[in-house]
């Protein structure tokens, strides 16, 4: 099939599985994007061999494309184990993001995040020369000195972490994908590793002088809000959370973890006021374009709510039942305009357009890329 491209640049929004347990998550993330009206292609990396063929199949149905790639594992557990987090080892993954080059611009987003907003303005092209125009919205890539005024290139823009403000959170950023980039994260990965066992550290240990950048390189902290903020700074929390655009739930407990009464709510006492919110706004996304439960069919029932063994009938072989392609591609539970599960360009209103046939993969960098339409479940 020929590859049809539009003459605008291609950029993309973008997340990573490596674990089956994260699927959730991303499948609310690109809910929560597609709720905004976003103009742009929206993809999933996964880890080669780490998914199970359900949860491949939903990806389908809920992104663009989903872009096969080799996983990698950190070997600095004694750093993880710092955090308590050893389950972040295969979180260096992320760094495949730099080897889609037939993207020009990919703003990643972690699984666990929900977007409130519209954030197409991180992929949005900054105009060149005099017909560059004031505005609100960030401007991504306008560098005052050459790239941003950093040693490395490849990072466009990332906002601090609350942790330690002078590095960055890497649950949220925007990169600018590059071979020799790509080569030499590996090569950090390999040689140095990464001092807090995951993605975050390797990549501030690369690109170690963000803080010193130019502004254009730091997003407001409302494109990456992360939950410990709703605790630690109470009064900024209150003035400033009307503009969040990306609520971050970093930390073990991650939304589909809260217990849930049989209505549906949150358990009192399981979240504070401000943080249950944002919770429940991510369930309220979840059940509405993700589950197979919805408050109008009874009782909460987590096992159907957050498991995809329920929409196979054959787990032997994983085949979906005739019952689960109804419930998949049903509208009427998706309440969308047309088939989310059938035809992704339903929420495209521009020029930008990449249809099916633009997944060709023979400029990627991996050499075994494998878009959505790949995936064929025998």
């Amino acid at each position: 099939m020929t590859t049809t491209l539009s003459t605008k640049t291609r950029v993309c929004f973008a997340t990573l599985l490596t674990t089956d347990s994260y699927h959730h998550g991303a499948l609310t993330l690109a809910a929560s994007l597609r709720a905004t009206g976003t103009a742009y292609e929206i993809i999933c990396l996964v880890a080669d061999g780490q998914l199970s063929r359900p949860t491949l199949e939903r990806l389908q149905l809920s992104f663009d494309r989903v872009v096969n790639i080799p996983i990698l594992q950190s070997s600095n557990m004694d750093n993880l184990a710092l955090m308590g987090r050893p389950d972040l080892g295969s979180t260096v993954t992320k760094i495949g993001v730099w080897a889609l080059t037939e993207y020009e611009r990919i703003a990643f987003l972690d699984a666990d995040t929900l977007v409130l907003d519209s954030i197409d303005s991180l992929l949005d092209m900054p105009p060149s020369g005099s017909e560059q125009q004031h505005s609100n919205e960030i401007s991504i890539g306008q560098d005052i000195r050459p790239n941003g005024g950093m040693r490395n290139e490849g990072l466009l823009a990332a906002a601090p972490d609350l942790g330690w403000p002078d590095c960055f959170n890497s649950g949220v950023f925007v990169a600018k994908p590059s071979k020799t980039t790509h080569a030499q994260l590996l090569e950090l990965l390999a040689n140095q590793g990464s001092f807090d066992g995951g993605d975050q550290g390797l990549l501030n240990a690369y690109y170690s002088d963000w803080s010193r950048a130019d502004h254009s390189r730091r997003l407001p902290f409302t494109y990456n809000t992360t939950s410990t903020s709703f605790y630690s700074y109470a009064p900024a929390f209150a003035q400033f959370s009307p503009a969040i655009k990306i609520v971050h739930f970093i930390g073990l407990q991650k939304p589909w973890k809260w217990h849930r009464s049989p209505d549906g709510s949150l358990h009192e006492g399981d979240v504070g006021a401000s943080f249950s919110t944002f919770v429940e706004q991510w369930w309220k996304m979840h059940d509405k374009y993700v589950s197979l439960w919805s408050p109008d069919k009874g009782l909460y029932d987590s096992t159907i709510a957050l498991s995809l063994n329920g929409c196979f009938e054959n787990q032997s072989n994983n085949k979906p039942s005739e019952d689960a392609n109804k419930l998949l591609l049903n509208t009427e539970m998706f309440d969308i305009v047309s088939s989310h599960a059938t035809d992704n360009s339903w929420k495209r209103d521009g020029e930008y357009h990449v249809t099916d046939s633009a997944q060709d993969t023979a400029n990627d960098s991996w050499g075994s890329f494998t878009p959505a339409r790949d995936f064929t479940l025998e």
